[in-house]
């Protein structure tokens, strides 16, 4: 039968399946944080049902509620630790309840088929998903280890998708850095061969001023002379 460790195959498949609708570690914690009835039953030697009302869908929406709320306070806390996992979300209210109530739900209803002391519609005493076979509980089994694999499965892919988009993030930033670059070194080399061009003309012109000065000078001398 599925106890608490097995329900992290669903909460990893589904969470990393539908990682843009779901807050992962929120969905993480709602397949699981229900469990808590069980072992503080066992645990305290409570005489209460291991299966009780927060194994219900009325008390497991209450849970919900209160993980929601906890989880908007110390969701950002869990940031560096998706990115160091390659699986960075939004921080968003909406998806934190729906992780919420969706964790919880999968876990009764993973639960329901298998223990007599269930109660999914408390109020109401009856629990219509339950089966009665010698072999209830292994198909659930079944489904969370299956769930666990194929989140491997998912996980691969997703790491492969974001190494291949981080390499092109890469590659295109390096061509936009080297195409600055050139016209950069371009527009230096153009201001560069004006300013060259600039300085040949003014020290041409300068010469060819100074030459005509000087022949005129010589000139006006040679006038001068003659006349005296």
């Amino acid at each position: 039968m599925p106890f608490t460790p097995y329900h992290f195959g669903p909460g990893l498949f589904i969470g990393l399946l539908f990682l843009n609708f779901i807050d992962f570690p929120t969905f993480l914690i709602a397949s699981v944080i229900i469990d808590i009835e069980p072992f503080c039953v066992l645990f305290f030697n409570l005489n209460y049902p291991l299966h009780g009302f927060f194994h219900s869908f009325l008390g497991g929406t209450i849970i919900a509620l209160v993980l929601t709320v906890i989880m908007t306070k110390i969701r950002e806390y869990f940031t560096p630790l998706m990115k160091f996992f390659k699986i960075e979300q939004e921080i968003s209210f909406k998806k934190i309840l729906f992780a919420s109530l969706l964790g919880i739900y999968i876990h009764i209803l993973l639960d329901s088929p298998m223990y007599t002391d269930i109660r999914p519609f408390f109020p109401f005493d009856f629990n219509p998903f339950y089966r009665s076979t010698s072999s209830a509980g292994s198909l659930e089994t079944m489904i969370c280890v299956w769930c666990f694999l194929a989140a491997l499965i998912v996980y691969i892919i997703r790491l492969i998708i974001y190494t291949i988009k981080n390499r092109r993030k890469n590659h295109t930033s390096d061509e936009n850095n080297n195409l600055l670059q050139n016209k950069l070194s371009l527009k230096f080399k153009a201001s560069f061969s004006f300013r060259i061009l600039v300085n040949g003309v003014s020290n041409l012109l300068c010469s060819v001023a100074w030459i005509f000065g000087m022949s005129n000078s010589a000139s006006y001398n040679n006038n001068i002379q003659r006349k005296s």
